[in-house]
Formats: structure tokens, sequence, C-alpha cells
């Protein structure tokens, strides 16, 4: 089996660029072989390695809350050391958590998930090569309740429309509110 490069261009004495489509081909290391125009060959065996696609498989936890950073251990295959693992929404922005530890079919890391919009989120890790798998909607940020603490004005006067400022935390873009007399 081989993988012919194309747009081969001599940089130097020493030295080619060519492209390589390595789309759909077997991961692992392969060899690689230089040919002249007058059909010498040099090779050199496994110098250079495919990536297989990552592959996500579970999330555990699978649900935390937005209240701070939480560890995060994901299982898979076809992971490798220089991987990058993100949480991805629409929307918003992308959450990079930081890898503390890799095997070829587990994941370590931490993800600081303070204040981030709840719901569920996507789990993308990403090998060295830019080759990526997704766990879509494979982790769920939760939100504590919001609390009222203040309103400013604290009064109006009847069959006027008033614009007033609620105060409190663990309010979020797009949540909706309402003032009940109780």
């Amino acid at each position: 089996e081989d993988i012919a490069g194309g747009s081969v261009t001599r940089i130097g004495l020493n030295q080619y660029t060519c492209t390589v489509n390595i789309s759909n081909v077997r991961a692992g290391p392969w060899n690689v072989v230089a040919t002249n125009s007058d059909a010498q060959t040099g090779t050199t065996n496994n110098i250079f390695t495919v990536d297989a696609q990552a592959v996500v498989n579970n999330v555990s936890p699978a649900n935390a809350p937005n209240t701070g950073s939480t560890t995060l251990s994901i299982g898979g295959s076809n992971y490798w050391s220089g991987l990058a693992v993100t949480l991805t929404k629409a929307s918003q922005s992308t959450i990079t958590a930081t890898v503390t530890d890799t095997s070829s079919t587990g994941i370590t890391c931490n993800a600081n998930l303070t204040n981030v919009a709840p719901g569920y989120w996507d789990v993308v890790v990403t090998n060295a090569q830019s080759t990526a798998g997704t766990k879509t909607n494979g982790f769920s940020v939760s939100a504590n309740a919001p609390t009222v603490t203040g309103i400013t004005p604290s009064q109006g006067g009847s069959g006027n429309p008033i614009t007033v400022t609620i105060i409190g935390t663990n309010f979020f873009n797009a949540a909706s509110t309402s003032i009940s007399l109780s």
C-alpha cells in the first residue's frame, strides 16, 4: 500500500516538500521512500505516523455545576500524546481543558466551568495531527438556581410601566424574568 506525494517542490539541496493525502489510510507507522529522477531510492522505515481519528465513547462525570473547575475522565480510543480536549456549545466560547494524564484509551483533564452556560456541551478530543473525535452532547453543565437579593427601584406607580434592575446571582444570558407578588 502506497500513498503518493503530490506537488513536490525542492526547497534545498537535501529537502523537498510535498502534499500527501492521508485521508482514509491505515493508521500507524509508515515508511518514507524518496525516488530520484534516475529511479534511485532511499527509504527510512516507520518514520511517519498516521494518527487514527480519536473516538470519544464516554465522559465521567456526565454532569457538573458551573461553579468552578471539574475533573473529567474521558474513555475512548486512538488518543496520542499532545492531544487537546475542548468543550463546545453553539454561541458560546470554547472551553479548553487542561490535560493531566493520557493513555491510548483514556484521558484525565480539568475544565473550568465557572459561570459557563448551562446545558449540553460537545466533548472534542483533537490529536496532535488534528484528527478529532466528538461526543455530541457528551457532557452537561448545570447551574444553581438564581437568587434575588434586591430590586431597584423597589416601588412603582400603579398603571405605569417601569424598568427595574434585579440584583442577585446565577443569572444567565437569555434568562427570563418575571415578578410576582406574594
